[in-house]
């Protein structure tokens, strides 16, 4: 039994001073009868969870013996009182009647009171603050995320928990099984020649010796401290508290084991367990298995080890993957390439290129990762054997189990793909879709949009991909060509049929052509690319999307209005949710607002702020930083000038490198 089982352990024992003394003392003489020069890193580390887990299961079975034991002597007290009391009426025994009942119901409800309290407390520290608290409270309500059936091919639909769970686990465990990849030792060889004519950047050899020094108590300690205990643990039960509490203690356990993954050793097969649970897709059938996203639960100490990974490959990501790819990389975000790819649209029309626009879906891009190529394409990265070693000792033997609705399928075993839930993936899969962008780069057939001297095709979010192609009789099946040979060794499948194409300012006879030939969604006015509604015509920008993004935020106030929150509440729920959406736009779309808009959008909050009433505090008061003695409402007009301010500051600072046109 794990702790995972035990629902009292991070929420009440955990928290009880006496318990985190004893667990003290018990990882203190866990230490001390077990010299870690003298064992295995993983195998001591394994021990200790044992050890430790069965010292928090008798730690509970002990309060819950005490407790049960309490209330048999006060009820047994009680039943002798009252049967005195009832032969000869005493008030003597009276007193210690209604004393003994007190005490009863205040053990009966111990629990209870203390989950009141700490409910009360956190309403009132929390309940108009900032926080998620307040988050939860102003999301709209949705439907739960219950499964009532998953469709079986050839079969009735599964409708039991446990029937869900195991059909999930049947198509992720097929999705995972690695099988589609021909022989290593010629796919390896294939991977290799592809990846060697490319003009790919490397790290220097002293980069990768940086990447590959052993890891030390002090670099784990940080990642440690900032553990959210809200999120849930991995199989193993132990939840991120846990961590948090005992940090100091366990930093130099986990240390050691990190640094035998380094070396090449493979971590013990439950390290490396996951629960995968589904999130629904919106806007997809949810009686299929592939409408869901999977979010695998990792054990935390693995967690914490691909943390520390993920922050050492961070740091040189951006020198090895282009501007054009700006998801999960520092120093960029989904602005740099919004902002680009409207600047070409402009550049296209003023110089009279034909081009469209092409969005590619890729389908379960991450969880088809094939694991030959990616350990060549860290190879080919100059990562180095020590850093490759620590990532590989990830991908050993990794296994999973679906859990919905209360149902758990089998463990199954996973052979590709790269966790959703990993925060080493996201860095991973940059690297492996670099080679593909630099392959569409680089091939001369396939046409990019021409800004003097230079051409740009590609502008890349993760598994986002949304090209801007000329010529596109040649360029198009040039492109498949690339796609297709890519996803050959990769893994990378693309869905041509939800893959979605704009026309920008191709002859009618072409577009007439093209639909004939390929099949593309074409979009009629505009295509969604990271939440934003991109238009042939830049004029056509800010009616596809303002308006619905105003007047989703005025139904978002009138719903707010009927919640129970303080007029501060409101001005929180305002920067919290509100504001965010609309700065989004401001920081993406380069494009001249009607300040009547902006107006009638700050005097909606106004409105909500004071629930339709008369303002008790001047307006200027209201916009003023609390700095200064305001209340820091949002001022839009300000939000709107900064956010294009800072474009011009960094395209003074860095020229024309923020934009992405290299």
């Amino acid at each position: 039994m794990g702790l995972g089982d035990l629902p009292a352990l991070p929420g009440v024992l955990l928290l009880k001073p006496e318990i985190i003394a004893e667990m003290d003392s018990a990882l203190a003489n866990f230490v001390l009868d077990n010299d870690p020069a003298h064992y295995l890193p993983d195998l001591l580390w394994t021990t200790h969870k044992a050890v430790l887990r069965g010292r928090l299961i008798g730690l509970q079975a002990t309060h819950y013996k005490q407790l049960r034991a309490q209330m048999t002597e006060l009820t047994t007290t009680l039943a002798n009182l009252e049967k005195t009391h009832k032969a000869q009426p005493d008030p003597v025994i009276w007193n210690r009647i209604v004393t003994t009942r007190g005490e009863l119901n205040s053990l009966q409800t111990e629990r209870a009171l203390g989950d009141l309290r700490r409910v009360g407390q956190l309403f009132f520290e929390k309940g108009n603050k900032p926080d998620a608290m307040l988050a939860r409270k102003l999301r709209a309500l949705r439907k739960r995320n219950s499964i009532a059936k998953i469709q079986r091919s050839g079969s009735s639909p599964a409708v039991a928990p446990l029937e869900i769970a195991e059909e999930f686990a049947r198509y992720y465990a097929k999705l995972y099984d690695g099988t589609t990849a021909p022989p290593d030792s010629q796919k390896q060889q294939k991977i290799r020649s592809f990846l060697d004519q490319l003009p790919l950047r490397s790290l220097t050899h002293t980069q990768a010796a940086a990447l590959g020094t052993p890891i030390t108590a002090e670099e784990i300690l940080p990642f440690m401290k900032e553990l959210r205990t809200s999120k849930a643990p991995g199989p193993d039960g132990f939840s991120p508290l846990y961590y948090k509490k005992f940090r100091t203690q366990l930093a130099p356990l986990l240390a050691n084991m990190y640094n035998g993954f380094m070396e090449g050793r493979n971590p013990p097969k439950e390290l490396l367990a996951a629960t995968i649970v589904v999130i629904p897709k919106e806007g997809k059938d949810p009686s299929t298995c592939a409408s869901y996203r999977p979010i695998s639960l990792l054990n935390v100490d693995m967690k914490i080890y691909a943390k520390v990974l993920a922050t050492r490959m961070s740091r040189y990501l951006p020198s090895l993957v282009h501007l054009d790819q700006v998801g999960f990389i520092r120093s960029r975000g989904a602005p740099d390439n919004i902002r680009r790819t409207v600047n070409l649209l402009s550049i296209a029309h003023a110089t009279k290129q034909p081009s469209l626009l092409l969005s590619l879906d890729a389908e379960k891009a991450f969880d088809r990762v094939d694991w030959t190529y990616l350990w060549e394409v860290l190879r080919r990265f100059g990562v180095g054997d020590e850093m490759i070693g620590g990532i590989r000792a990830l991908y050993t033997t990794p296994t999973a189990s679906v859990t919905t609705m209360g149902g758990r399928s089998r463990p199954f075993d996973i052979l590709n793909g790269t966790r959703q839930g990993c925060p080493l993936s996201p860095l991973l899969f940059a690297l492996c879709r670099e080679p593909l962008a630099e392959q569409i780069r680089c091939h001369p057939d396939i046409s990019g949009i021409a800004v003097g001297d230079k051409t740009y095709k590609l502008s890349l979010f993760a598994d986002d991909v949304l090209l801007t192609i000329t010529r596109p009789l040649i360029s198009l099946p040039n492109l498949y060509s690339c796609l297709s040979s890519f996803g050959a060794l990769s893994g990378y499948k693309i869905n041509i049929a939800k893959s979605e194409a704009l026309n920008i300012s191709l002859p009618q006879e072409v577009v007439t052509h093209l639909r004939d030939s390929f099949t593309f969604r074409w979009c009629p006015h505009r295509l969604q690319y990271l939440g934003v509604y991109l238009t042939a015509h830049i004029s056509q920008l800010y009616t596809y999307n303002y308006p619905d993004m105003i007047k989703h935020i005025k139904s978002l106030l009138r719903q707010w209005s009927s919640y129970s929150i303080s007029w501060m509440g409101r001005i929180y729920a305002l920067k919290m949710t509100a504001v965010p959406k609309l700065l989004y736009l401001f920081r993406t779309l380069p494009i001249p607002l009607p300040l009547t808009i902006l107006h009638d959008l700050q005097s909606a909050f106004y409105r909500y702020v004071w629930q339709g009433k008369k303002s008790r505090v001047s307006r200027l008061i209201l916009r003023r930083p609390r700095i200064q003695g305001g209340l820091a409402v949002p001022d839009l007009t300000l939000y709107y000038k900064s956010a294009q301010l800072t474009q011009l500051l960094q395209w003074s600072s860095e020229g024309a490198r923020s934009v992405g046109l290299t």
